[in-house]
């Protein structure tokens, strides 16, 4: 879900939005890909590691 959804609202509305609609966010949760997630993190930061090590920033 995009922060655009939310500009403008209060947290306290925001909060209640997702007391409301728990399972929504809970299968949204789960649908998330997280092991590439880490996977392309763990390359980034590999990649950002040699970048440091040979001095190419």
């Amino acid at each position: 879900m995009s922060k655009d959804v939310y500009a403008g609202l209060s947290q306290n509305s925001i909060l209640e939005d997702a007391k409301q609609n728990k399972s929504v966010y809970e299968d949204e949760w789960k649908s998330i890909p997280w092991l590439k997630i880490e996977r392309s993190i763990y390359k980034l930061q590999c990649d950002i590691a040699c970048a440091e090590i040979r001095k190419r920033l």
